[in-house]
Protein backbone atom coordinates (compact mmCIF):
# COMPACT_ATOMS: atom_id res chain seq x y z
CA UNK A 1 0.00 0.00 0.00
CA UNK A 2 1.43 3.35 -1.05
CA UNK A 3 1.66 5.96 1.69
CA UNK A 4 1.01 9.08 -0.37
CA UNK A 5 1.35 11.40 2.59
CA UNK A 6 4.94 10.27 3.13
CA UNK A 7 5.78 10.73 -0.53
CA UNK A 8 4.15 14.16 -0.57
CA UNK A 9 6.24 15.25 2.40
CA UNK A 10 9.42 14.06 0.66
CA UNK A 11 8.43 15.79 -2.57
CA UNK A 12 7.03 18.93 -0.93
CA UNK A 13 9.65 21.39 -2.31
CA UNK A 14 9.15 20.06 -5.84
CA UNK A 15 5.36 19.99 -5.45
CA UNK A 16 5.27 23.60 -4.22
CA UNK A 17 7.34 24.73 -7.19
CA UNK A 18 5.12 22.80 -9.59
CA UNK A 19 2.00 24.26 -7.99
CA UNK A 20 3.36 27.79 -8.27
CA UNK A 21 4.07 27.38 -11.98
CA UNK A 22 0.71 25.62 -12.51
CA UNK A 23 -1.19 28.64 -11.15
CA UNK A 24 0.81 31.11 -13.23
CA UNK A 25 0.48 28.97 -16.35
CA UNK A 26 -3.31 28.65 -15.95
CA UNK A 27 -3.60 32.41 -15.30
CA UNK A 28 -1.71 33.44 -18.43
CA UNK A 29 -3.42 30.75 -20.47
CA UNK A 30 -6.82 32.17 -19.52
CA UNK A 31 -5.55 35.69 -20.19
CA UNK A 32 -4.34 34.52 -23.58
CA UNK A 33 -7.77 33.06 -24.43
CA UNK A 34 -9.47 36.31 -23.42
CA UNK A 35 -7.02 38.44 -25.41
CA UNK A 36 -7.78 36.51 -28.60
CA UNK A 37 -11.51 36.94 -28.11
CA UNK A 38 -11.07 40.65 -27.33
CA UNK A 39 -8.85 41.42 -30.31
CA UNK A 40 -10.85 39.58 -32.93
CA UNK A 41 -14.34 40.59 -31.92
CA UNK A 42 -13.59 44.17 -30.85
CA UNK A 43 -10.57 45.60 -32.60
CA UNK A 44 -10.61 43.45 -35.70
CA UNK A 45 -14.23 44.43 -36.34
CA UNK A 46 -13.09 48.05 -36.18
CA UNK A 47 -10.37 47.35 -38.74
CA UNK A 48 -12.84 45.73 -41.14
CA UNK A 49 -15.22 48.67 -40.94
CA UNK A 50 -12.72 51.48 -41.22
CA UNK A 51 -9.69 50.07 -43.02
CA UNK A 52 -10.80 47.22 -45.28
CA UNK A 53 -10.79 49.45 -48.38
CA UNK A 54 -7.90 51.63 -47.40
CA UNK A 55 -4.73 51.11 -49.42
CA UNK A 56 -2.75 53.78 -47.63
CA UNK A 57 -1.70 53.28 -44.04
CA UNK A 58 -0.06 56.15 -42.21
CA UNK A 59 2.19 56.02 -39.14
CA UNK A 60 -0.81 56.27 -36.79
CA UNK A 61 -2.29 53.08 -38.31
CA UNK A 62 0.89 51.12 -37.59
CA UNK A 63 1.03 52.44 -34.03
CA UNK A 64 -2.55 51.25 -33.50
CA UNK A 65 -1.55 47.84 -34.80
CA UNK A 66 1.26 47.60 -32.26
CA UNK A 67 -1.02 48.74 -29.43
CA UNK A 68 -3.71 46.25 -30.44
CA UNK A 69 -1.58 43.19 -31.15
CA UNK A 70 1.31 43.86 -28.78
CA UNK A 71 -0.48 42.69 -25.60
CA UNK A 72 -1.71 39.54 -27.38
CA UNK A 73 1.76 38.47 -28.51
CA UNK A 74 3.14 39.35 -25.07
CA UNK A 75 0.50 37.17 -23.35
CA UNK A 76 1.10 34.39 -25.85
CA UNK A 77 4.84 34.45 -25.25
CA UNK A 78 4.53 34.56 -21.45
CA UNK A 79 1.96 31.76 -21.55
CA UNK A 80 4.33 29.61 -23.62
CA UNK A 81 7.25 30.29 -21.29
CA UNK A 82 5.25 29.32 -18.20
CA UNK A 83 3.95 26.24 -19.97
CA UNK A 84 7.53 25.07 -20.58
CA UNK A 85 8.51 25.95 -17.02
CA UNK A 86 5.50 24.15 -15.56
CA UNK A 87 6.14 21.03 -17.66
CA UNK A 88 9.75 21.01 -16.45
CA UNK A 89 8.74 21.32 -12.78
CA UNK A 90 6.05 18.69 -13.26
CA UNK A 91 8.54 16.29 -14.88
CA UNK A 92 10.85 16.66 -11.86
CA UNK A 93 7.99 15.67 -9.55
CA UNK A 94 6.97 12.67 -11.64
CA UNK A 95 10.55 11.45 -12.03
CA UNK A 96 11.24 11.60 -8.28
CA UNK A 97 7.88 10.01 -7.44
CA UNK A 98 8.04 7.13 -9.94
CA UNK A 99 11.64 6.38 -9.01
CA UNK A 100 10.44 5.61 -5.47
CA UNK A 101 7.19 3.74 -6.19
CA UNK A 102 7.97 1.74 -9.35
CA UNK A 103 11.05 -0.40 -8.74
CA UNK A 104 10.67 -2.50 -11.90
CA UNK A 105 10.24 0.48 -14.22
CA UNK A 106 12.27 3.53 -15.12
CA UNK A 107 10.78 6.84 -16.14
CA UNK A 108 12.55 9.10 -18.63
CA UNK A 109 10.89 12.55 -18.54
CA UNK A 110 12.81 13.91 -21.55
CA UNK A 111 12.64 10.85 -23.81
CA UNK A 112 9.85 9.88 -26.18
CA UNK A 113 8.41 6.74 -27.68
CA UNK A 114 10.08 6.16 -31.04
CA UNK A 115 8.19 7.67 -33.96
CA UNK A 116 8.33 4.44 -35.94
CA UNK A 117 6.24 2.70 -33.28
CA UNK A 118 3.31 4.96 -34.20
CA UNK A 119 3.51 3.97 -37.85
CA UNK A 120 4.03 0.27 -37.06
CA UNK A 121 0.96 0.21 -34.83
CA UNK A 122 -1.35 1.15 -37.71
CA UNK A 123 -3.25 3.36 -35.28
CA UNK A 124 -1.26 6.58 -35.69
CA UNK A 125 0.29 6.43 -39.14
CA UNK A 126 -0.70 9.91 -40.31
CA UNK A 127 1.90 12.72 -40.54
CA UNK A 128 0.23 14.74 -37.78
CA UNK A 129 0.80 12.10 -35.09
CA UNK A 130 3.76 12.54 -32.78
CA UNK A 131 5.18 11.37 -29.46
CA UNK A 132 5.29 13.86 -26.63
CA UNK A 133 7.90 13.76 -23.87
CA UNK A 134 7.68 11.09 -21.22
CA UNK A 135 8.66 7.42 -21.53
CA UNK A 136 8.22 4.57 -19.04
CA UNK A 137 10.19 1.36 -19.63
CA UNK A 138 10.13 -1.91 -17.71
CA UNK A 139 8.95 -5.48 -17.51
CA UNK A 140 5.95 -7.24 -15.98
CA UNK A 141 7.03 -10.83 -15.53
CA UNK A 142 8.52 -11.80 -18.89
CA UNK A 143 6.68 -9.11 -20.83
CA UNK A 144 8.57 -5.98 -21.88
CA UNK A 145 6.43 -2.84 -21.71
CA UNK A 146 7.00 0.66 -23.06
CA UNK A 147 4.51 3.43 -22.32
CA UNK A 148 4.61 6.74 -24.16
CA UNK A 149 2.66 9.96 -24.47
CA UNK A 150 0.95 10.43 -27.86
CA UNK A 151 -0.93 13.20 -29.64
CA UNK A 152 -2.60 12.89 -33.03
CA UNK A 153 -4.78 14.95 -35.28
CA UNK A 154 -6.24 14.56 -38.74
CA UNK A 155 -7.63 17.15 -41.09
CA UNK A 156 -11.07 18.57 -40.47
CA UNK A 157 -13.36 21.14 -42.01
CA UNK A 158 -11.82 23.77 -39.74
CA UNK A 159 -8.50 23.36 -41.55
CA UNK A 160 -10.11 24.75 -44.69
CA UNK A 161 -11.26 27.89 -42.88
CA UNK A 162 -7.85 28.38 -41.25
CA UNK A 163 -6.40 29.04 -44.70
CA UNK A 164 -8.86 31.85 -45.50
CA UNK A 165 -7.74 35.36 -44.46
CA UNK A 166 -10.03 37.21 -42.03
CA UNK A 167 -12.21 34.13 -41.46
CA UNK A 168 -9.27 32.28 -39.93
CA UNK A 169 -9.05 34.86 -37.15
CA UNK A 170 -12.70 34.34 -36.24
CA UNK A 171 -12.19 30.57 -36.25
CA UNK A 172 -9.21 30.93 -33.95
CA UNK A 173 -11.14 33.22 -31.65
CA UNK A 174 -13.91 30.63 -31.35
CA UNK A 175 -11.39 27.88 -30.58
CA UNK A 176 -9.74 30.06 -27.94
CA UNK A 177 -13.09 31.04 -26.42
CA UNK A 178 -14.53 27.52 -25.98
CA UNK A 179 -12.15 26.59 -23.10
CA UNK A 180 -13.41 29.59 -21.14
CA UNK A 181 -16.93 28.14 -20.99
CA UNK A 182 -16.32 24.37 -21.11
CA UNK A 183 -14.07 21.79 -19.47
CA UNK A 184 -12.26 21.14 -22.75
CA UNK A 185 -8.75 22.47 -23.21
CA UNK A 186 -7.38 23.92 -26.44
CA UNK A 187 -5.35 20.73 -26.90
CA UNK A 188 -8.52 18.64 -26.74
CA UNK A 189 -10.09 20.80 -29.45
CA UNK A 190 -7.01 20.72 -31.63
CA UNK A 191 -6.06 17.04 -31.34
CA UNK A 192 -8.30 14.10 -32.19
CA UNK A 193 -6.41 11.86 -29.79
CA UNK A 194 -4.48 12.61 -26.63
CA UNK A 195 -3.31 9.83 -24.39
CA UNK A 196 -0.98 6.93 -23.92
CA UNK A 197 0.34 4.26 -26.24
CA UNK A 198 1.61 1.08 -24.60
CA UNK A 199 3.88 -1.24 -26.58
CA UNK A 200 4.04 -4.77 -25.15
CA UNK A 201 5.43 -8.14 -26.14
CA UNK A 202 2.85 -10.52 -27.57
CA UNK A 203 3.67 -14.21 -27.32
CA UNK A 204 2.72 -15.06 -30.86
CA UNK A 205 4.01 -13.74 -34.14
CA UNK A 206 1.05 -12.28 -36.03
CA UNK A 207 1.01 -12.39 -39.82
CA UNK A 208 -0.10 -9.04 -41.13
CA UNK A 209 -2.08 -6.65 -38.94
CA UNK A 210 -5.07 -6.92 -36.62
CA UNK A 211 -6.86 -3.74 -35.50
CA UNK A 212 -9.36 -3.67 -32.65
CA UNK A 213 -11.24 -0.36 -32.77
CA UNK A 214 -14.19 1.12 -30.88
CA UNK A 215 -17.45 0.11 -32.54
CA UNK A 216 -19.09 3.54 -32.59
CA UNK A 217 -16.16 5.32 -34.15
CA UNK A 218 -17.89 8.58 -34.98
CA UNK A 219 -19.35 8.99 -31.50
CA UNK A 220 -16.34 7.90 -29.46
CA UNK A 221 -13.31 8.95 -31.48
CA UNK A 222 -14.71 11.51 -33.89
CA UNK A 223 -13.15 12.40 -37.21
CA UNK A 224 -9.86 10.71 -36.35
CA UNK A 225 -11.52 7.29 -36.12
CA UNK A 226 -13.49 7.89 -39.30
CA UNK A 227 -10.31 8.62 -41.24
CA UNK A 228 -8.59 5.67 -39.62
CA UNK A 229 -11.37 3.28 -40.55
CA UNK A 230 -11.77 4.39 -44.15
CA UNK A 231 -8.03 4.35 -44.74
CA UNK A 232 -7.64 0.71 -43.82
CA UNK A 233 -10.85 -0.68 -45.29
CA UNK A 234 -9.22 -1.11 -48.70
CA UNK A 235 -6.28 -3.02 -47.25
CA UNK A 236 -7.86 -5.19 -44.59
CA UNK A 237 -11.17 -6.90 -44.02
CA UNK A 238 -13.82 -6.64 -41.38
CA UNK A 239 -13.78 -9.74 -39.16
CA UNK A 240 -17.02 -10.99 -37.60
CA UNK A 241 -16.48 -12.81 -34.32
CA UNK A 242 -18.85 -14.92 -32.26
CA UNK A 243 -18.85 -12.75 -29.15
CA UNK A 244 -21.86 -10.38 -28.97
CA UNK A 245 -20.53 -8.54 -25.90
CA UNK A 246 -17.16 -7.92 -27.55
CA UNK A 247 -18.68 -6.91 -30.90
CA UNK A 248 -20.98 -4.45 -29.13
CA UNK A 249 -17.88 -2.51 -28.07
CA UNK A 250 -15.39 -3.18 -30.87
CA UNK A 251 -14.91 -3.77 -34.56
CA UNK A 252 -12.03 -5.97 -35.73
CA UNK A 253 -10.15 -5.48 -39.01
CA UNK A 254 -7.40 -7.83 -40.16
CA UNK A 255 -5.32 -8.72 -43.18
CA UNK A 256 -5.97 -12.41 -42.49
CA UNK A 257 -9.36 -13.56 -41.18
CA UNK A 258 -8.02 -16.89 -39.86
CA UNK A 259 -5.13 -15.17 -38.10
CA UNK A 260 -7.51 -12.78 -36.34
CA UNK A 261 -9.69 -15.62 -35.07
CA UNK A 262 -6.59 -17.52 -33.94
CA UNK A 263 -5.16 -14.58 -31.97
CA UNK A 264 -8.45 -13.20 -30.59
CA UNK A 265 -9.54 -16.19 -28.56
CA UNK A 266 -12.77 -16.05 -26.54
CA UNK A 267 -10.66 -15.61 -23.41
CA UNK A 268 -8.74 -12.65 -24.82
CA UNK A 269 -11.90 -10.99 -26.18
CA UNK A 270 -13.47 -11.29 -22.73
CA UNK A 271 -10.39 -9.73 -21.15
CA UNK A 272 -10.40 -6.83 -23.63
CA UNK A 273 -14.09 -6.15 -22.91
CA UNK A 274 -13.38 -6.25 -19.16
CA UNK A 275 -10.41 -3.90 -19.62
CA UNK A 276 -12.61 -1.43 -21.49
CA UNK A 277 -15.10 -1.40 -18.60
CA UNK A 278 -12.31 -1.03 -16.05
CA UNK A 279 -10.66 1.91 -17.80
CA UNK A 280 -13.98 3.44 -18.90
CA UNK A 281 -12.29 5.32 -21.73
CA UNK A 282 -11.97 4.78 -25.48
CA UNK A 283 -9.27 2.19 -26.21
CA UNK A 284 -7.75 0.84 -29.42
CA UNK A 285 -5.55 -2.21 -29.92
CA UNK A 286 -3.28 -3.36 -32.70
CA UNK A 287 -1.48 -6.68 -33.16
CA UNK A 288 1.52 -6.71 -35.48
CA UNK A 289 4.38 -9.17 -35.54
CA UNK A 290 5.02 -10.19 -31.96
CA UNK A 291 3.95 -6.81 -30.59
CA UNK A 292 0.71 -5.57 -29.07
CA UNK A 293 -0.13 -1.85 -29.15
CA UNK A 294 -2.74 -0.44 -26.76
CA UNK A 295 -3.87 3.18 -27.04
CA UNK A 296 -5.96 4.72 -24.25
CA UNK A 297 -7.41 8.19 -24.49
CA UNK A 298 -6.53 10.68 -21.73
CA UNK A 299 -8.13 14.13 -22.14
CA UNK A 300 -5.08 16.07 -20.89
CA UNK A 301 -2.40 13.71 -22.16
CA UNK A 302 -0.40 11.12 -20.26
CA UNK A 303 2.42 11.67 -17.74
CA UNK A 304 0.83 14.86 -16.46
CA UNK A 305 -0.62 15.97 -13.16
CA UNK A 306 -4.21 17.26 -13.34
CA UNK A 307 -4.15 20.95 -14.28
CA UNK A 308 -7.35 21.67 -12.38
CA UNK A 309 -6.11 20.30 -9.04
CA UNK A 310 -3.78 21.75 -6.44
CA UNK A 311 -0.55 19.78 -6.67
CA UNK A 312 0.14 20.09 -2.94
CA UNK A 313 -3.18 19.80 -1.10
CA UNK A 314 -5.37 17.85 -3.55
CA UNK A 315 -5.08 14.22 -4.68
CA UNK A 316 -3.28 15.03 -7.95
CA UNK A 317 -0.43 12.65 -7.17
CA UNK A 318 -2.88 9.85 -6.35
CA UNK A 319 -4.71 10.37 -9.65
CA UNK A 320 -1.46 10.19 -11.58
CA UNK A 321 -0.35 7.03 -9.78
CA UNK A 322 -3.67 5.33 -10.50
CA UNK A 323 -3.38 6.13 -14.22
CA UNK A 324 0.16 4.78 -14.46
CA UNK A 325 -0.54 1.58 -12.51
CA UNK A 326 -3.69 1.01 -14.57
CA UNK A 327 -1.54 1.18 -17.70
CA UNK A 328 1.01 -1.27 -16.28
CA UNK A 329 -1.75 -3.62 -15.13
CA UNK A 330 -2.81 -4.07 -18.77
CA UNK A 331 -0.20 -6.83 -19.02
CA UNK A 332 -1.96 -8.81 -16.28
CA UNK A 333 -5.45 -7.75 -17.39
CA UNK A 334 -4.83 -9.24 -20.84
CA UNK A 335 -2.80 -12.14 -19.47
CA UNK A 336 0.13 -11.33 -21.77
CA UNK A 337 2.56 -13.49 -19.79
CA UNK A 338 0.60 -16.59 -20.83
CA UNK A 339 0.37 -18.08 -24.32
CA UNK A 340 -3.28 -17.41 -25.03
CA UNK A 341 -3.46 -19.86 -27.92
CA UNK A 342 -1.93 -22.81 -26.12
Amino acid sequence: MINFQTHKEELLPLLKKAESTRKLFRFFKTLNYISVFYIVFIFFSYEIIFHSFSFYHNEEWYIKKIIIWGPFFACNYINYRYKIKHESCQANVLYAFLRNVLTDFKFYPKKRLKRRELAKSGLFDNPHSFCKTGLLLGKVGNTKLSIGNVASRTGSILDNFIMIPVINLFVLSILYTIPLFTKKSLDQLFYNFLGMLAVADFNKKIKGTILVLPDKLEKKMGYFAKRLQSKHLEKIQLVNLEDPIFEKEFKVYATHQVEARYALTPSLMHRISTLKKKINRPIMLSFKGNTLYIAVEHPHGFFTLPQNKNNVSADALEDFYNEVTMAIDIVEDLNLNTKIWG
